[in-house]
């Protein structure tokens, strides 16, 4: 359908594709949701094995040590409507803290341990916590001192006092607390109080997502959202209690802060997660723990096969659902090559949670051939461009973000007049009005399955001295799915290269934003407004060289 023929049209929602409904979830807190599913499945149920640390993790005993760190955390001063900034890896940590937060009415706000000095002073000085957590064992003590520093930086900048700097393991920076002596102190009372007050509209979690503005926006979820989500996608996949999920998505990134960190006692599945990811390892840990289903990016999934397939193990795996954000190509070898039937194509993002999934009712080809169809509680549209048979998409249900973090007119700008938000990803409609994914309007890449703004790392490479202007976009990239390239024109008499570009990167911000491939120019191409002609960007340098 052409855009002169229509503005606006809604996805329809096909219910009979799904074998749930949107009054299946209850509206709950994070920690009402634990109560329930003790009560359901049992506290001593294992819901995530850390197969590196060596802990499984009980829904009670999660219960109990929220519990105790929000008792702390209430002691230590942290108020309903405060953040909690929580810079840490894998750690079975990772859900009690997060559990604990949201007792107290706070929001946990997400900082990845990949971040560097640019990156953590624009999430710190934006979201102001009363408390950071972070880890300090000894491969990662830079981290540990790198966070105390910038906090104390920002602290500074902003004449405010510093919040304190809890490390949870390991070796202990000066200036920092240990989490012993942090739980020493407790007020079980208030906190008390302070659960039973929190309510399901509450923001409790702050997920910094790249956008199309040069800066990361702090996506805030009410416990409702975040809850649903976990909810829709575990569905969608079809996983309850009998599935053994491995999951590698880091716990700083939505898909593993809510279908990782909150998902077991949500389809009350265990949740099998490792420290860090390694494809081979992970093929290994899945057969090991004999693993029903797994989830992840394409990235993840293409790693794994080819993995699997060189060491002879691909038979040995018993995996048989699971859910992945990949395009059809990739969903056919999961299918196929792993021997994974039941996989799921998904389409979310941090502000919405789950958009669009294939569902299992249906033959894999149909499954996977598009975006699928909006979940039940989700409603999906598409808004065509003038003179384009594609248009954005928009959305609006219960998993939609609140706003973005102090940032009222990105939140404005982010909603349409009546309500619903705009996603920036670009749809064509079928015959059936089902959505093919066509593009992103944002102007974003996605290495190995991280968000990049274009025009956060050109912001940051132009206060390189050398630098005169920058633009950077997406190439080609055989592991990753796609890379970060930059073309730049350099100041007169300036030279600079791929080695330079990449030492002025390395410590500021993180690897996966980092060029791969440097083109130098004279000038950048520009229209008449003066705006970089990204179009010419990418026509000339987007297959990762520079064609004419």
């Amino acid at each position: 359908m052409h855009a002169t023929e229509v503005d606006v049209v809604e996805v329809p929602a096909h219910p009979e594709l799904w074998d749930y409904s949107e009054a299946d979830w209850p509206h709950l807190t994070l920690h009402g949701a634990l109560d329930r599913a003790c009560e359901e499945h049992g506290p001593a149920t294992v819901a995530w094995s850390y197969v590196d640390e060596g802990v499984d993790l009980t829904l009670g005993a999660a219960r109990e040590r929220a519990r105790d760190w929000a008792s702390s955390m209430v002691a230590a001063g942290v108020r309903p409507g405060d953040r909690v900034a929580v810079c840490l890896g894998a750690t079975h940590l990772w859900p009690i803290v997060q559990l604990a937060i949201g007792q107290c009415g706070a929001a946990i706000v997400s900082v990845n341990i990949r971040y560097r000095t640019h990156e953590l002073r624009h999430v710190l000085a934006t979201s102001k916590p009363t408390l950071v957590l972070t880890s300090g064992d000894t491969d990662r003590l830079a981290l540990a001192t790198l966070v105390r520093d910038t906090v104390a930086d920002v602290a500074g900048e902003t004449r405010s006092p510093a919040a304190p700097v809890v490390v949870v393991d390991g070796a202990v920076p000066d200036g920092c607390v240990t989490d012993d002596r942090f739980l020493a102190v407790r007020d079980d009372e208030t906190a008390a109080t302070r659960r039973a007050a929190v309510g399901v509209e509450d923001t409790v979690l702050i997920q910094f997502t790249s956008g199309s503005t040069a800066a990361p926006k702090g996506v805030e979820l009410s416990h409702d959202a975040v809850l649903t989500t976990a909810f829709q996608v575990g569905r969608a996949a079809g996983l309850g209690p009998s599935d053994v999920v491995y999951s590698a998505l880091p716990f700083y990134h939505v898909g593993g802060s809510i279908c990782t960190g909150v998902a077991p006692y949500v389809v009350g599945s265990r949740m099998v997660v490792p420290q860090r990811y390694e494809a081979l390892g992970s093929v290994r840990q899945m057969i090991d723990h004999a693993c029903t289903a797994v989830q992840g990016h394409a990235a993840m999934f293409t790693m794994q096969i080819d993995a699997a397939r060189d060491a002879g193990l691909l038979a040995e795996l018993r995996l048989t659902k699971g859910w992945a954000a990949a395009p059809p190509s990739v969903m056919r070898r999961i299918a196929h090559e792993m021997g994974i039937a039941g996989v799921v194509p998904v389409y979310g993002m941090s502000e919405f949670g789950l958009i669009a999934a294939g569902s299992r009712l249906e033959a894999l080809e149909a499954r996977v051939a598009d975006m699928g169809s909006p979940p039940p509680g989700a409603d999906v549209r598409v808004r065509y461009l003038p003179g384009e048979e594609m248009g954005e998409i928009e959305v609006r249900g219960r998993q939609m973000l609140s706003r973005y973090h102090g940032a009222p007119e990105a939140t404005r700008l982010a909603l349409t007049a009546d309500g619903w938000l705009r996603t920036g990803d670009l749809a064509r409609l079928g015959a059936d009005g089902r959505p093919t994914f066509a593009g992103r309007a944002k102007d974003m890449i996605k290495p190995g399955g991280e968000n990049v703004s274009a025009a956060e790392v050109e912001e940051f490479l132009v206060t390189h001295p050398d630098i005169a202007s920058a633009a950077v976009i997406g190439i080609p990239d055989d592991r990753l799915g796609e890379a970060v390239a930059a073309v730049i024109a350099t100041r007169p008499g300036s030279r600079v290269d791929l080695a330079a570009v990449q030492g002025f990167c390395e410590g500021a911000i993180a690897s996966f934003k980092t060029p791969k491939a440097v083109f130098v120019v004279d000038a950048l191409p520009i229209f008449p407004n003066g705006k970089v002609d990204k179009r010419s960007v990418r026509n000339r340098w987007g297959q990762g060289k520079e064609t004419n």
